[in-house]
């Protein structure tokens, strides 16, 4: 029997190879944008050490607080998982938030993935720190919407929260023009693609640090398709190209932590270097 969702090898592999649920082409070039991430920081992830630092579990629910909007409160389940969950991962680090937010604001220019990591690892000198926050300065900015609960709670946080009108009618915006689009034929909605890639990261460095270089990144690809499963039994599908997009995060992150360094397709600060 498998300790991290109860299912036992099999049900493991026919879920992970069961036929897309969607299948559309690949986005992202993999070995490309790895190498651009790379650039950021002086040291491959070390697992172990992301492990102890964070006190990582199989039920410390990162997956859930990645799952859930803040603002989607269930009674049954807040206090005992997601207000704990919010508190560890989303609220300790609005410091943080408040500083990477700012650096976007102030950015003039085209923005890569990897220039936007750079500013998150320059913070924190951390990798998984670093992708946590860069998922949640981008759901925040993408999804603001969802951060407050029917009964008016606001969970944003305070940097937007306390200039909201600001950042809604002004930087929002200025800096979503700025992200490069990550769907491969430069459409689709840029917050999407870009929080759910960092989202895809953090979770495939917790599982990896957890399980190993091969059961960790499963363990994220597993998640995936169970997500699509859900999403098209609700009547709710992602578009395909974002779903390919979360598959792809797992592999850059993967090819990110395992096989350090490579020569990118492109200069990195271009689309190109990132972008099939």
């Amino acid at each position: 029997r498998n300790n991290y969702l109860g299912y036992d090898g099999s049900m493991w592999l026919v879920l992970l190879f069961l036929p897309l649920v969607y299948a559309t082409e690949p986005q992202l070039n993999v070995t490309s944008f790895a190498s651009c991430l790379s650039n950021t920081t002086s040291a491959a992830p070390n697992l172990p050490l992301i492990k102890r630092r964070y006190k990582l579990s199989d039920d410390d629910n990162l997956l859930v607080y990645l799952a859930v909007y803040s603002g989607q409160r269930y009674h049954i389940l807040n206090e005992t998982i997601q207000q704990p969950a919010f508190l560890r991962f989303d609220k300790q680090y609005w410091s943080l938030g408040a500083q990477l937010s700012e650096m976007l604001r102030r950015h003039k220019g085209t923005i890569t993935p990897s220039m936007y990591f750079n500013m998150a690892v320059s913070l924190t000198n951390d990798t998984f720190l670093a992708s946590l926050i860069s998922h949640n300065v981008l759901r925040t900015m993408g999804r603001w919407e969802k951060g407050t609960d029917k009964h008016g709670v606001d969970y944003n946080p305070p940097w937007f929260r306390n200039h909201k009108e600001e950042w809604v009618k002004q930087w929002l915006p200025k800096i979503h023009n700025n992200l490069i689009a990550l769907w491969r034929d430069g459409g689709g909605d840029r917050w999407g693609g870009w929080y759910h890639f960092f989202g895809m990261m953090v979770y495939t460095l917790q599982e990896s640090a957890l399980h190993g270089s091969f059961s960790g990144p499963d363990i994220s690809k597993l998640i995936v398709r169970l997500e699509q499963i859900w999403d098209k039994l609700n009547g709710n599908p992602e578009a395909p190209q974002k779903e390919e997009i979360d598959k792809q995060a797992i592999e850059v992150t993967v090819d990110f932590t395992y096989h350090y360094g490579g020569v990118p397709a492109a200069p990195c600060n271009t689309r190109e270097a990132f972008v099939l």
